[in-house]
């Protein structure tokens, strides 16, 4: 049942510990907790543990869309800036491509706190809850009220970061 590729193995114990069955069968199996692809020579082609984040489980539910996430990777771009002035490297993949260009640690930090400040501490506690948290059944459950809450923050974070971007061009 190992299959390798570039040092990746899926054994018999990883998929019982995920709790895949495979028939003698090609397809796509899955569990909770991860899936496996098998093709039609009963060889697994693909195999992963599924995204159990937080903004995956809101994404997957349409509470969200994708490009929140896509922003709120940005925003804790920033926010990392921002918590390590000592040690920041500027890999900011996220910043980069919503940039266009190598954002510096000054320029980041400035436009955390910038963003911070347009936000208010309720929506900046909530997009970093919702971006650094996993999802389990305690924090998946929201009412009509939270999650209109959580959409809105998201919004108002792409619109801080656009007003940002805006500032980054003049």
């Amino acid at each position: 049942m190992d299959q390798r590729s570039e040092g990746d193995v899926v054994t018999e114990q990883w998929l019982a510990k995920q709790d895949i069955v495979i028939p003698r069968a090609s397809g796509l199996f899955e569990s909770d907790s991860a899936w496996v692809k098998v093709d039609s020579n009963g060889v697994i082609v693909a195999a992963s543990e599924k995204d159990k984040s937080l903004i995956a489980f809101f994404i997957a539910r349409q509470m969200l869309k994708p490009c929140h996430a896509e922003y709120g990777f940005c925003f804790q771009e920033m926010r990392h800036a921002f918590l390590s002035r000592v040690t920041y490297k500027s890999n900011a993949v996220f910043l980069a491509q919503l940039f266009g260009r190598s954002v510096s640690q000054t320029d980041a930090e400035s436009m955390y706190l910038t963003i911070c400040t347009a936000l208010g501490r309720p929506r900046v506690r909530l997009i970093q809850s919702v971006m650094e948290n996993r999802a389990t059944p305690s924090n998946t459950h929201l009412t009509r009220t939270e999650a209109a809450q959580c959409r809105a923050a998201f919004d108002h974070l792409i619109d801080a970061v656009e007003n940002e971007r805006a500032k980054q061009r003049v």
